[in-house]
């Protein structure tokens, strides 16, 4: 995926069909999962994600509400103190899913 969020100028992020078929379910994976796979990432690689995936939900299959990638990432990043001001703003600009960036309201009370 980081291949991908590299990739983002690209139509479908240099992804081809096969492979947007079959990195589809990493979109729903659990929270805990991604803050695995992320640990030992630089904050700068964490938002190139946070980017990826904000704009993959485009992409057919990728929809994932509050389960996608981009809650886990962005929870990390706070725990970090590492989110960049814009980058809410970026996300909501970008993204039509009413969950993003912080999930869901009943998942944070």
């Amino acid at each position: 995926m980081l291949r991908a969020s590299a990739e983002s100028d690209h139509a479908d992020f240099g992804l081809g069909s096969e492979e947007i078929q079959k990195f589809a379910p990493l979109m729903r994976l659990e929270a805990g999962l991604w803050r695995d796979a992320i640990a030992e990432l630089d904050d700068q690689r964490v938002v190139a994600l946070v980017q990826f995936f904000t704009l993959a939900e485009q992409l057919p299959g990728w929809q994932a509400q509050e389960r996608s990638p981009v809650v886990p990432l962005m929870a990390e990043l706070r725990a970090r103190n590492a989110v960049p001001s814009e980058l809410s703003a970026w996300i909501r600009s970008n993204s039509d899913n009413r969950f993003l960036p912080w999930g869901s309201l009943l998942d944070r009370l």
